[in-house]
């Protein structure tokens, strides 16, 4: 099984880290973004993204803090992902 992608972890204490398990991030292009002004003269932005497996690893006292702390630490990652990925269409 090929390595996770990103690894979120979650410590006693709250704290939050991310470890890139791969080294180059930005050479990677999982991306497809297209921009163009439409027939209403509105940009337009279509965007397919692929993402490789991602692992996730939090921790909590309670089971139903569980499923919105799962919930979180994967949006969170997708949004830094994205957020790399389009950074030099803007």
């Amino acid at each position: 099984m090929a390595a996770p992608f990103w690894t979120k972890q979650h410590y006693p204490g709250y704290e939050t880290k991310i470890v890139k398990t791969l080294e180059h991030l930005d050479s990677l292009r999982m991306i497809d973004l297209t921009i163009y002004k439409n027939e209403l003269g509105l940009f337009q932005a279509d965007v397919t993204l692929t993402l490789p497996p991602i692992t996730i690893t939090s921790q909590k006292s309670d089971r139903n803090d569980l499923e919105y702390q799962i919930q979180n630490d994967i949006r969170e990652l997708v949004e830094e992902i994205v957020q790399s990925q389009i950074k030099d269409e803007f």
